[in-house]
């Protein structure tokens, strides 16, 4: 993962404070008044407070989703969209021994009552943001014990903000990220031992299920906050084996992951009005451009985006983007191999941030916190650049992927760019605004 994996329940119910500015229109403040009681009158976490096994139905996919259909790889996703968003579920993947990913059904054990508000607040009849929902402190404060371990991390605020800001997109989820073993085996092998060859055999499996998930489902982007480097697999080596990998090792690691990448945005799945399009991967960028110390991530493959976030520092980004690099937490040298940098908003979590437009925790889509509650890393960059790529294709759907690529990245320019700051999702109609160009960010 890009980035370090520290979510606590205890930390929603301080940062949902009831503070957001409301939807003026009455079925919404009924409606949440309404649900609000429903929270109110249940005496969970005191008994009785039955808990109950739930299992996620996959809905069916909409014509009006594509383009807008996400694999989207990562933690803590499956039950919150399961409850939060049961249309929007096409499926959920899981990685066999052998590395085959295959349809699964899990099964969450949680409380009655939170079912019950989260299936309520899921058939409210048209979208409502997060933030004028405003419910996440009382939910969280009611239920959070109930609710299993594993719905709290990391993608936990991915997928709420890919849902708010690709009005009518649909996912196919999997938590189970693209890890192959490191056996110890390796470390001594050569590069075409049987051992090589079976660790090339379990990447190969993971890419032809997941090619044959992404064609089954239309899928069109595939977001990934996953990645690998040297570093982190020697370290994960050096865990497993007492002993670090060397270079040589860590790139021979990844040299499949590039055929598997290549693979799949190889593939081309129906888009906007049954155009044949091809797939595209989103990766959280990274810093480092070793040509073998970063082999996956500086691996010249086209239709794969890698986002690098960039912390607020105070200094405004232009509507169109900038190339003043003095903004990058790093020197750009260090980040050649990625292809956009996005403003996250804010500095660290324990600053100010600006205004209302940084990168927020939306807890089950329920409510939005006033704080951010992770460091602005580039695997919440990602999403962000994904929403921005689906608005400029909206924007211009007679053009082809390569055109919108060409958008995204300022013709291959690696642009820093801000689009918390210039665009907005409204739920309410499904589609993306722009907000006054004006305004000026505190």
């Amino acid at each position: 993962m890009r980035t370090t994996r520290c979510f606590l329940a205890c930390v929603l119910v301080a940062a949902c404070a009831a503070d957001a500015e409301k939807e003026t229109a009455p079925d919404v403040e009924a409606f949440r008044a309404e649900v609000l009681g429903d929270i109110a009158a249940s005496v969970c976490p005191a008994d009785p407070c039955p808990l109950v096994p739930f299992m996620p139905t996959p809905a069916a996919a909409r014509e009006e989703s594509r383009g807008r259909r996400i694999l989207l790889v990562d933690d803590a996703i499956v039950l919150p969209a399961a409850t939060r968003w049961p249309d929007r579920v096409l499926g959920v993947l899981a990685q066999g021994p052998d590395g085959t990913y295959a349809e699964a059904t899990p099964t969450f054990t949680m409380a009655q009552d939170a079912l019950d508000v989260l299936a309520k607040v899921a058939a409210f009849p048209r979208p409502v943001s997060a933030e004028t929902l405003d419910l996440a402190a009382a939910f969280f404060a009611k239920f959070s014990t109930t609710i299993p371990g594993d719905a709290y991390g990391h993608g936990g605020d991915i997928l709420p903000f890919l849902a708010e800001r690709i009005p009518g997109s649909q996912f196919l989820l999997s938590e189970d990220q693209l890890d192959a073993p490191a056996g110890c085996e390796l470390l001594d092998a050569d590069p075409g031992d049987a051992s090589w060859a079976a660790h090339d055999a379990f990447v190969a499996r993971m890419s032809s299920s997941l090619e044959t998930a992404i064609v089954r489902y239309g899928i069109n982007t595939v977001h990934l906050s996953w990645g690998l480097d040297h570093v982190a697999l020697s370290r994960s080596f050096e865990s497993q084996c007492g002993r670090p990998a060397s270079v040589a090792v860590t790139r021979r690691f990844m040299e499949p992951y590039v055929t598997l990448f290549r693979d799949l945005t190889a593939l081309e799945t129906p888009s906007v009005g049954g155009r044949l399009d091809p797939v595209l991967v989103f990766q959280a960028g990274a810093s480092g451009t070793d040509p073998d110390e970063q082999f996956l991530d500086c691996a010249d493959l086209p239709r794969r985006l890698r986002v690098y976030s960039v912390p607020y520092v105070g200094t405004a980004v232009p509507p169109e983007g900038s190339h003043d690099y003095s903004l990058l937490s790093r020197p750009l040298a260090e980040l050649g191999c990625n292809d956009v940098f996005v403003v996250m908003g804010y500095t660290s979590i324990f600053e100010p941030t600006r205004g209302d437009r940084y990168f927020p925790s939306m807890p089950f889509g329920l409510g939005r916190a006033p704080r951010p509650s992770w460091p602005p890393a580039s695997s919440f960059a990602n999403p962000v650049g994904l929403a921005h790529f689906l608005r400029l294709a909206g924007d211009h759907p007679e053009e082809r992927p390569a055109d919108w690529i060409g958008r995204f990245t300022a013709g291959g320019t690696r642009p820093i760019i801000d689009p918390l700051l210039y665009e907005a999702s409204d739920v309410r109609t499904g589609s993306l605004h722009v907000p006054d160009m004006n305004r000026t960010s505190p």
